[in-house]
């Protein structure tokens, strides 16, 4: 204020902590714990447990889906959970089937792009740099899709799930919904994308691996690939 000496440091300090005493005295500031963050195992159970849940309308006793696997919930529910998806189908491609958007969500994450002509050309650079000639012939190429025609909506929501909890798996370690997952959705998985682990940084848990790998007993292709962040 005009006229007023301005206060000190020390005393500007201690005129700002009176001032946050009294208000978490009146509840302004919610509680001394409004700063703090959930840990990493919180946040990626939050994330991973989001709605809706691949475990909806599963019936553990008959151990079976009530909603069929064609049924319009499943697409709704991917593209809940997956916006991306959504976005894809509505907006960038209309024709897209649920076998191209789980091509397309493999293509994202193993090489960085979702059309199959630029995985082509990734695979080329990847293998021989030195035989340019051959990204002429890309477009040619006839490339064996993973994913059958009658790949349903239910398979790629199963599939987005279980590969998400296997993305996250080694910040949480849950293995009782690790066995769940396989429980539940093991019969959905025909092509599992999983990423290679650093032998040099191997440790006990990883041997979670081998349990999927061998649980999934509808697997019919295994995707290995890097992680994207090596």
């Amino acid at each position: 204020m005009l006229g007023i000496d301005c206060p000190d440091a020390a005393a500007l300090s201690t005129r700002l902590r009176k001032a946050i005493d009294n208000s978490r005295k009146k509840n302004y500031h919610g509680g001394n714990a409004i700063n703090e963050l959930p840990t990493l195992n919180e946040q990626t159970k939050s994330y991973l447990f989001r709605e809706p849940q691949p475990d909806v309308y599963y019936d553990v006793e008959t151990k079976l889906f009530t909603v069929q696997e064609n049924d319009d919930f499943w697409q709704r529910a991917v593209m809940q959970r997956y916006p991306w998806v959504g976005y894809e189908f509505k907006t960038i491609h209309k024709n897209h089937t649920p076998g191209s958007l789980a091509l397309m969500s493999d293509n994202r994450t193993m090489y960085k792009h979702s059309n199959q002509q630029e995985v082509l050309k990734s695979k080329i650079a990847l293998t021989n740099t030195s035989q340019h000639w051959l990204l002429d012939q890309v477009q040619e190429q006839t490339v064996q899709s993973d994913y059958s025609a009658d790949f349903s909506w239910r398979k790629l929501f199963h599939k987005l799930c279980f590969e998400e909890l296997l993305d996250n798996f080694t910040k949480f370690c849950d293995f009782e919904t690790l066995y769940k997952y396989i429980n539940v959705m093991g019969s959905e998985i025909l092509v599992l994308r999983l990423k290679i682990l650093n032998k040099l940084k191997l440790k006990s848990n990883h041997y979670y691996v081998m349990v999927v790998v061998g649980r999934l007993k509808a697997l019919q292709t295994l995707k290995l690939h890097q992680p994207m962040d090596r």
